[in-house]
């Protein structure tokens, strides 16, 4: 199946400039839950239909499946790509747990239909895969989708543990991201997939400097895509800035409203150190 970071930058995009999960805007009476739900369903479903049945071939009378396997050594991408489900499954459900709250919904309903709508999605995505010649249905897709959106309604259920844990992505384009076609390639090269483990959100941790310190494990794979005899399946443990909370020492309340939402998903390069394990050693 073909890699979701361009559907999850599309939806960030589109509800990046939501309210906070944290500040419920007045409902509108006469929007019903379901319709609230369905409504933002339906804006994301109808493009990805469109992009699916022109771009990326669904539609053959054959279903078909694929066992492309997790992380082994052989495996196709190493690994990266399951991380890679896994993650846009958590952020989408992220996203529109916070849409729907925004819009009206209680917040722990916002989250479990956040979560199931993102489970929807992705299978159907999955799905429409399972049409596509040179795609096909994967068990394994399949399940890091799962974890990805029960992820996300764990964490945003407990509001406690949500200050303690976010799962981010380093990413930053590898010298040569794109096909010798000109068609984007899924870049796995230039992505480390983050669980992050915040002090921030430990009362030990609170009114010191501990609070910018973030504890994390990681997962890359390397040489996958190029097909370079030198593959490696990175697990790393390392120290990071928490870069939401340098933004809340620093800044108002109006600067940190639109970049907070940002860089809860997102590490930037050179704020962390990590050791790394190759697994192909």
């Amino acid at each position: 199946m073909k890699s979701l970071k361009y559907f999850h930058i599309f939806l960030f995009l589109f509800l990046y400039n939501s309210p906070s999960f944290a500040a419920q805007k007045i409902a509108d009476p006469k929007e019903s839950d379901t319709k609230i739900i369905l409504k933002n369903n339906a804006y994301i479903l109808l493009p990805l239909t469109i992009v699916g049945f022109s771009q990326w071939n669904w539609g053959s009378p054959q279903f078909h499946s694929k066992n492309e396997g997790f992380f082994q050594e052989n495996s196709r991408y190493g690994g990266a790509d399951k991380m890679g489900h896994f993650y846009s499954s958590y952020l989408v459900a992220n996203l529109l747990s916070k849409k729907f709250h925004s819009d009206g919904i209680e917040r722990d309903k916002a989250a479990f239909f956040g979560s199931l709508s993102a489970f929807t999605i992705t299978t159907l995505i999955e799905i429409g895969d399972a049409t596509a010649p040179e795609h096909g249905f994967s068990n394994q897709d399949q399940v890091m989708n799962i974890l990805g959106s029960l992820s996300s309604y764990i964490l945003l259920s407990n509001p406690s543990l949500n200050k303690k844990v976010a799962f981010k992505i380093d990413y930053i384009p590898t010298s040569n991201p794109f096909r010798s076609d000109g068609r984007l390639l899924d870049d796995y090269d230039g992505a480390r997939y983050i669980a992050s483990l915040k002090l921030s959100g430990f009362d030990f941790a609170k009114n010191n400097m501990l609070r910018f310190i973030e504890l994390q494990a990681s997962y890359r794979a390397t040489g996958y895509i190029s097909h370079e005899a030198s593959k490696s399946r990175d697990v790393g443990i390392g120290i990071a800035l928490n870069i939401n909370e340098i933004i809340n020492y620093f800044s108002d309340n109006k600067t940190n409203k639109y970049v907070n939402g940002f860089f809860e998903y997102y590490q930037p390069r050179y704020t962390y150190v990590t050791y790394d394990k190759d697994l192909n050693r």
